[in-house]
């Protein structure tokens, strides 16, 4: 059966409150899991690991791990105990909030007491114990739970664990595998969890709640289908749904209704971005928060049209084999837009900030750090240069024939012609393997063979058109390596042909046109030749050439 509601009351100017507290509720039993170390020398026991879980009644049964012990190396005076014992929820709670309060962890119901029992220190107890902690989609912290089903839960960490100070590291390292392998939880990889405690509340009243939007073709109408699913024995008349909608600038209210039916199509009555739906109880507050979900509008796609590849032969360099790398070749990006695009709000520009800040990836477009990462680095000169839509420049006074085929290639749009700035005091300092040559005879040798390799390259199609300039003398009006893609400028902290090896730097400047400035400058002016000038300079007696 499914009924429409109106909202009964004005959503935007009444906004309650709600509790979020643990209870006891359609929970009778509870499954605590335990871990400790003791000390033979000291005779003292300390708390590693503590997790409550409260099981549902309409659950027949629930499996509690095997007690059993680890000792943490042949010669140590330390060893782990691993126990789990079903009791009634009310004892398992009052011992999670000995714990919380004074940080005493020894179950008073084991048969035989544990041997002096260190008490935790320097308890975080955020929010305070019993207020439960939302858990939706994700756990706040990454606990599991045997049966699945918990939403909310209480975490009690420790400021200063005192274990690492005990313990050996390879103590510490076995002691960490064990928990692992006992309670999937890995310390490794989240050291703040070693000492901690756990309470988790399966959600009470309520079995599921499922949700989907509903927006039917021709018409702005949208709505949310709510199919509420209650625990055995227990009614729905207590409980109170809310739907809100949110932006990055805020959210609102949008209807409330009591449910007189499992299943509901809550009418939104209007255009919304993101909604959250939060299901509450009169007596037991806050039961259930799902979202935010949004309403498909439309997708905007930058589209590239694959339509061959270019398979350049890259010889065997610096301990790495020989290989091909294949290219897309494709068209011009072309913006595809299906369904319309979303106008543009501060809703919309905010909410581009905060996923860039989230995920870093801003921060990660504008720098990256590379140290041994070879193929890392190397992909990333290669991205910005294939983003090159009008002009590609490569910068680098180190530029030599081996590197063409590295980094060129991955200009792929059609009518762009690569632009090269290498330099003469570069050239006469990189060594060719098996090749006995120095100062001008050097020079002379790489740029016959970038010469060769160009001109090779560009037959084969392997490379755009591709012009080369050589800056003269001893000191080269330009140190640094840049790459320029349209009106984009990254600095490189290393040349080509050693980017990643060592640590290093890839920098996109937040201002890059004075500095696109003075690049152009030494490319369109008397501080560089063409590839072939330069070629017939070196040519001449060494008196009459110009170094």
């Amino acid at each position: 059966m499914t009924k429409e509601l109106t909202p009964p009351i004005e959503p935007r100017k009444d906004v309650s409150t709600f509790d979020n507290r643990m209870t006891l509720i359609g929970c009778s039993r509870a499954v605590v899991a335990l871990a400790w170390a003791y000390n033979r020398t000291t005779k003292a026991s300390h708390e590693v690991w503590a997790q409550v879980e409260l099981v549902a009644d309409e659950l027949p049964r629930v499996d509690r791990s095997q007690d059993s012990a680890e000792r943490l190396g042949g010669d140590s005076e330390w060893t782990v105990y691993f126990e789990s014992w079903e009791v009634q929820s009310s004892r398992a709670a009052a011992w999670y909030d000995s714990l919380v309060e004074n940080g005493e962890w020894a179950p008073p119901w084991r048969e035989s007491p544990l041997t002096a029992p260190v008490p935790v220190a320097d308890r975080l107890d955020e929010p305070r114990w019993p207020a439960l902690v939302l858990q939706a989609e994700s756990q706040i912290v990454p606990a599991p739970v045997r049966s699945g089903s918990s939403v909310k839960s209480h975490h009690l960490l420790t400021e200063h664990p005192v274990l690492p100070d005990l313990l050996e590291t390879s103590e510490l390292q076995k002691l960490v595998k064990s928990v692992k392998k006992h309670f999937r939880v890995d310390l490794d990889a989240i050291p703040e969890l070693l000492q901690s405690g756990h309470f988790f509340q399966p959600l009470p009243v309520l079995r599921r709640v499922s949700s989907r939007l509903d927006a039917p073709d021709g018409g702005p109408d949208k709505a949310v289908l709510i199919d509420i699913v209650p625990r055995k024995g227990m009614a729905i008349e207590k409980l109170m749904l809310e739907v809100f909608e949110v932006r990055p600038t805020g959210s609102r209210l949008l209807c409330r209704v009591r449910p007189e039916v499992p299943f509901y199509r809550l009418p939104l009555g209007e255009d919304v971005a993101q909604i959250v739906l939060r299901v509450l109880h009169d007596d037991l507050g806050l039961l259930l928060e799902e979202g935010p979900y949004a309403f498909f509008r439309g997708i905007s796609l930058q589209m590239k049209l694959i339509g061959s590849e270019r398979r350049v032969p890259l010889p065997a360099r610096k301990g790495r084999e020989a290989t091909v790398r294949r290219i897309p070749m494709g068209e011009e990006d072309r913006p595809v837009i299906v369904g319309g695009e979303p106008p543009m709000s501060a809703a919309r520009v905010f909410l581009g900030i905060r996923h860039r800040l989230t995920t870093r990836s801003g921060a990660r477009d504008r720098q990256r750090w590379f140290r041994g990462e070879v193929d890392a680095a190397e992909q990333a000169v290669q991205n910005i240069l294939s983003s090159a839509k009008q002009r590609a420049m490569v910068v680098d006074p180190y530029f030599a024939a081996d590197d063409v085929k590295v980094w060129l290639p991955a200009v792929t749009s059609r009518g762009v012609e690569i632009q090269v700035l290498t330099s003469s005091a570069g050239l006469r300092h990189r060594a060719i393997q098996g090749v006995a040559l120095k100062g001008r005879e050097l020079e002379r040798e790489h740029l016959s063979r970038l010469s060769a390799e160009l001109a090779t390259a560009e037959h084969a199609r392997l490379v755009n058109p591709t012009t080369v300039r050589v800056m003269r003398g001893k000191l080269p009006p330009i140190h640094d390596r840049f790459i320029v893609a349209d009106d984009r400028v990254w600095l490189l902290g290393a040349s080509l042909n050693e980017f990643g090896t060592r640590g290093t730097m890839l920098v996109a400047l937040p201002s890059p046109g004075e500095v696109l400035l003075e690049l152009e400058k030494v490319r369109d002016t008397a501080e560089s030749v063409t590839l072939a000038e330069r070629l017939i300079e070196l040519k001449a007696p060494a008196q009459e050439a110009k170094e």
